[in-house]
Order: structure tokens, then C-alpha cells, then sequence
């Protein structure tokens, strides 16, 4: 039996452990600060490196744009910016999501961090245009 795309896409995806708002204004938060957890199951970790399993750095920018959906953002994709992978991460571990915005000539500029206690894993900027906040 062929698994449908919506029920393989979320064994795709991290686990969101907890999020916090970051005040700005009424209509756009400064940010998010997201608790996270990479599956020891995803699909993403599956023939990628059997003898040390990490995440592919389109995996972490796809987790980005499904845990920005999920907490409300929506708008046009136009680009990525300054991105740098900089550690593995691995099935399994847990990681902090921080997620900035800031509105510049039309466009909402996403700046992001994937982190734990130890160190960075990414970092960079989504460009995303006609931005919204949907409850």
C-alpha cells in the first residue's frame, strides 16, 4: 500500500516540544523560541549515511518552513540568505528553533537558529513576501 503524502510528509518532520512568543506588536511577534526534537524516525534520516544517520541541510530547511506554517506564519517564498550548516544533527536530539522577524521593503525577513546548549547546527535568513500571521 502506497503511503499518502500528507501521513509520509509528517513522518518527515521534528517534533514540536514547546514554543514561546517573543513580543513586538499587535500584529507581528519579534519572534519565536521553539523547543524541538529531530525523530529517531524520519524519513529524512533513512539511507542518508546508515553508520552516522544526520540531517540533510535541505531537511533542516524544509523543518523550518513546516514549524513556520504551523505556528501561523504564511506567505510567498522568494529566497534564502547567509545560510551556514555548521554541526550534524542527528536522530534523536533535542535543539531550541529561534526565529526572528523583521518587515524590510516588502518583504519579511526571517532570521533563524538551529541550536542546542553545545552549539549552532544552522543559521540563516527566509525572504518571504505578501507575510501573514494567521491564528
Amino acid at each position: 500500500m502506497i503511503q499518502s503524502v500528507s501521513a509520509r510528509r509528517v513522518k518527515l518532520q521534528p517534533k514540536i516540544l514547546g514554543r514561546d512568543p517573543i513580543p513586538l506588536n499587535d500584529s507581528w511577534p519579534q519572534g519565536f523560541s521553539i523547543d524541538m526534537q529531530a525523530p529517531l524516525d524520519s524519513l529524512w534520516f533513512d539511507g542518508h549515511f546508515s553508520d552516522f544517520q544526520l540531517l540533510p541541510g535541505v531537511a533542516q530547511l524544509d523543518w523550518l518552513i513546516y514549524t513556520l506554517e504551523a505556528i501561523g506564519v504564511k506567505g510567498r517564498f522568494v529566497g534564502f540568505d547567509r545560510l551556514k550548516f555548521t554541526r550534524p544533527l542527528t536522530p534523536g536530539i533535542c535543539f531550541k528553533l529561534e526565529l526572528n522577524f523583521h518587515i524590510k521593503k516588502q518583504h519579511l525577513l526571517v532570521k533563524f537558529h538551529l541550536f542546542d546548549k553545545q552549539s549552532s547546527f544552522a543559521k540563516g535568513v527566509l525572504l518571504l513576501a505578501e507575510a501573514r500571521l494567521e491564528a
